[in-house]
């Protein structure tokens, strides 16, 4: 190896099972090469040269607890430089043979540790096929304390505040829901919340806009199932709106804790509610027509498919398009290549950020179907019967096979402005029939960003 003679020599010397290094004076040694400025180094000679590094080797490989496995040199017996190569390449040797030891058990170790893999995945394959069996992944419906039958004082009382201590334990507790029996026609806000009493915490936070309210069920979410840790939890809410807003009585009740608190009074009874549990700490996937929490960042309303509903019809022809009232469905049933397309008249309401829609052909002997949704302008219900239109926006074309329910979305890179016309589109992929292209829309949601506001 070439050294500069003005610096000292970095050597070999096994002072451990790995090498490394001592320094030894370059200046000891000749350069071998005229008029460089390199000296280049003999080994053979500097380490049967150096009484310095004979010892070390000597003493270290003297104690057999420093060997590799294998016979132990006799360093002190190397009188001359021809001996020193062949005891390097010695030592080289016992370290491949040590290294490989090495690998092959290391070999093992992994092929050890990927059949604990294994069979950690086939248990927890098993864990989930239980889980699936029992139903324990999703959100399940507890028995709702409906709305009472019978008149009550408070249902004609407009609500500006409510409270209602909530029944049955915590654990597990993933949507609870109040009953909207009036809406109020002004503009406001419903801000409610979801406290924890023993911490003063507050679980869950809702607001909604008069736009996203509807008749019945108010259905809350929340992003995760409750611990298993029980608490009291307070539903509270505060409308900033006018006059109107009305809610569902439940039943009477004797103790007045579980009274609910209507604008500051007793009023003898419990709200109406309904509530769903799963497995506790469990992230569930929300339903569709549930309003998420705020730090969702978003609220959703969804769009009533009752009897009365408009439906504008591109092929003329009510038995394609219509409203199956059982099912809550709209039929948009394709015809060719061509899109069939159903407009619902300012069906989207200004403010929404995405659009979604559960699509599914119903005949289990009906082909593939390509489904789409889109937004536009009144101005444009004039030329729906044309094969293509140029909506303002419009999802992706998605192709499905029958009996594979599916969500669709359309989303907007701004709040819309104002309401829009909202068009469900279905047609044929080539050499597809349409025989039996039974291809309905169902669950179709608005969402919008929500505001900062919180409840008080």
């Amino acid at each position: 190896m070439a050294l500069q003679p003005e610096v000292q020599a970095a050597l070999l010397a096994h002072e451990s099972a790995e090498c490394s290094f001592v320094s030894v004076d370059a200046e000891r040694f000749a350069a071998t090469a005229a008029n460089s400025d390199d000296a280049l180094l003999d080994l053979d000679a500097v380490v049967t040269g150096s009484p310095e590094i004979l010892e070390r080797l000597t003493v270290y490989y003297a104690d057999p607890a420093n060997g590799f496995g294998g016979r132990t040199p006799v360093v002190n017996l190397m009188t001359t430089p021809d001996g020193v190569t062949p005891f390097l390449l010695t030592r080289i040797g016992d370290c491949v043979r040590r290294l490989s030891r090495g690998n092959a058990d290391l070999l093992r170790s992994t092929a050890l540790l990927r059949a604990d893999y294994e069979a950690m995945a086939a248990a927890f394959a098993a864990l989930e096929t239980v889980v699936q069996d029992q139903a324990l992944v999703g959100r399940q419906a507890g028995l709702p304390i409906g709305p009472s039958r019978l008149s009550h004082p408070s249902e004609n009382v407009s609500v500006e505040t409510f409270e209602q201590l909530l029944p049955d334990r915590s654990a597990g507790l993933c949507d609870v829901a109040i009953y909207l029996r009036n809406l109020p026609e002004g503009e406001g806000e419903l801000h409610i919340q979801l406290r924890a009493l023993e911490s003063q915490t507050v679980v869950a936070r809702w607001t909604v806009a008069r736009r996203a309210l509807s008749l019945g069920w108010l259905r809350l979410s929340l992003d995760r199932a409750l611990p298993v840790e029980p608490s009291s939890l307070l539903l509270s809410g505060r409308w900033t709106g006018g006059e109107g807003l009305r809610l569902g009585i439940g039943v009477s009740h004797p103790v007045e804790r579980w009274q609910a608190l209507v604008n500051g009074q007793r009023i003898g009874s419990t709200l109406a509610l309904n509530r769903w549990t799963a497995s506790p700490g469990l992230r569930l996937a929300h339903a569709s027509e549930a309003v998420r929490p705020l730090e969702s960042g978003l609220e959703r309303s969804v769009l009533a498919l009752q009897p009365g509903l408009t439906i504008i019809d591109s092929i003329g022809n009510p038995s394609m398009v219509f409203l199956l009232e059982a099912q809550k469905s709209i039929q948009v049933h394709p015809v060719g290549l061509s899109p069939t397309k159903a407009c619902l008249p300012l069906a989207c309401p200004a403010g929404v950020v995405r659009i979604s829609a559960r699509v599914e052909t119903m005949h289990p002997e009906a082909g593939r179907i390509i489904y789409a949704i889109g937004l536009a302008s009144p101005d444009l219900r004039g030329s729906i019967a044309q094969p293509s239109l140029d909506l303002d926006h419009q999802s992706d074309w998605m192709v499905l096979p029958t009996r594979t329910p599916t969500m669709i979305t359309l989303f907007l890179a701004a709040p819309l402005a104002e309401p829009a016309d909202l068009y469900l589109m279905t047609r044929l992929p080539e050499g597809e029939s349409a025989r039996f292209g039974w291809a309905h829309f169902s669950n179709i949601t608005f969402d919008y960003a929500t505001s900062d506001a919180h409840a008080g």
